[in-house]
């Protein structure tokens, strides 16, 4: 059975000392092999975030679960309120060229961005 990680654990602070606890925290449990990441939702708790903010979170996931065991998700329905529907396309869809570019195998997995 897989298991899914919701906002790649919900980094609720943007503390040096919060944030290096949940680095930790999800580099323990991305050892599960039956565990996978969704990248979505760092906005959540930040209504000033912009991608240059949520970056390192978004690496920090695909640092400790790897590529392959990451999926993206805008989380447009909970983050309506400061984020457009076409804005979270359009930053998807620009950090899935950004993140595989140069990729020797995997892709972050964009499906249904195309359309």
């Amino acid at each position: 059975m897989t298991f899914v990680l919701n906002h790649g654990g919900s980094p609720v602070e943007r503390t040096p000392e919060f944030l290096d606890a949940w680095r930790n925290g999800i580099a323990v449990i991305a050892q599960r092999p039956n565990l996978v990441c969704k990248v979505s939702g760092f906005g959540l708790h930040d209504n000033n975030w912009t991608p240059s903010t949520i970056r390192p979170m978004v690496f920090d996931c695909i640092d400790a679960f790897g590529i392959d065991r990451c999926m993206w998700g805008t989380d447009w329905t909970r983050t309506s309120g400061v984020l457009t529907y076409e804005q979270g396309r359009k930053d998807a869809k620009t950090w899935a060229d950004y993140i595989n570019v140069g990729m020797e195998h995997g892709a972050f997995d964009m499906t249904g961005l195309e359309n």
